[in-house]
């Protein structure tokens, strides 16, 4: 009843009051849920890593805290970035395989989400996460997010943060596909669409346009940046067409189509796994390289493989269905 209730106030205000109903939306898009649970074949792992904290500057500058696990060891460091009520050890299947291959996993919590503190949170505590997590470490040899964190990892890239590589899963294209998905969810009209933009930058950007910055990370790209780009053909929160926009922007990406991963469930998909993890190692440096740009490895750029089941790539695209889950991500 209070829900059917909150639902006609807001299509009212949607109407007849649309900075009433933006300034709603806008509170709910930056109040995170109840928190993701481990899995409990996910605990022992966790465990096994260091933990520590990363202050950010926080909304409007009130400051904010993320956790950084790290696993330690003498390899190249991967970094695993999660998505919006997400948390690291979604990754826990990556995790495995990355650790098996010798390479140093480290893993962000975002504030509000995971063991990090607080209940708010917006895209540029990511970004701001990513980039004390990079002070800290030094350069990445891969940088590798979900979702919102596939977002974030592109702005702190473009904003310079080092990569050897990147792997956004499940990533809208810019900050308007995040936009455009809230509006699909809550089905408001174009006034408010509007005036939520504006009160974003107004709250957010002190009156500047929270586009421009994202804009402008994501124009910075280095172009020439080896990318996979994974994505769920069947994904219902993010259209495919965003993977396919990306992949458009980015000369030096590669496109993993995927059928039955859903949004999230492609974290425990066998064919992403085995691709993430495939890409990460093709282009190992020796200790005498680390630091530098690592270059696209030739083998993939000259001859796509072969996806699992039989299906040949055409292009940089390849597509399979969903291979199977090692985890339980939702």
């Amino acid at each position: 009843m209070a829900a059917a209730i909150a639902r006609s106030a807001f299509s009212l205000a949607d109407r007849i009051v649309p900075p009433l109903a933006a300034q709603a939306v806008l509170a709910g898009m930056m109040r995170v849920g109840a928190r993701m649970p481990i899995d409990a074949a996910d605990r022992d792992l966790m465990s096994l890593a260091s933990t520590s904290s990363l202050p950010l500057p926080g909304i409007a500058g009130r400051g904010a805290e993320a956790r950084l696990y790290d696993w330690g060891g003498d390899g190249e460091t991967v970094a695993l970035v999660h998505g919006w009520q997400g948390r690291a050890a979604q990754f826990a299947p990556l995790v495995r395989r990355l650790r098996a291959e010798g390479f140093r996993v480290v893993a962000l919590d975002a504030p509000a989400h995971g063991d990090a503190p607080g209940r708010r949170t917006y895209l540029f505590d990511w970004v701001d996460a990513i980039r004390h997590a990079h002070e800290r470490i030094g350069t990445f040899h891969a940088l590798i997010g979900h979702s919102f964190g596939g977002l974030a990892a592109r702005i702190a890239v473009g904003e310079g943060v080092g990569t050897g590589m990147l792997v956004a899963a499940s990533s809208p294209a810019d900050l308007r596909s995040v936009f455009g998905s809230v509006r699909a969810l809550r089905r408001y009209g174009d006034r408010t669409a509007a005036a939520l933009e504006r009160a974003f930058s107004r709250r957010y950007f002190s009156g500047g346009n929270g586009h421009h910055r994202v804009d402008d990370a994501l124009a910075r790209l280095p172009r020439d940046l080896d990318t996979l780009v994974a994505h769920g053909i069947d994904d219902r929160r993010m259209p495919f067409a965003d993977a396919e926009r990306i992949v458009a922007d980015t000369p030096g990406a590669h496109l993993l189509a995927l059928r039955g991963v859903g949004h999230s469930r492609i974290l425990g998909d066998e064919d992403f796994l085995a691709a993430a993890t495939g890409f990460v190692t093709a282009s190992r440096t020796t200790p005498a390289d680390r630091g530098r740009r690592i270059g696209p490895p030739q083998q993939e750029r000259r001859e796509p493989r072969t996806p699992p089941h039989g299906r040949r790539a055409t292009g940089r695209t390849r597509v399979a269905s969903g291979g199977g889950s090692e985890g339980k991500s939702a």
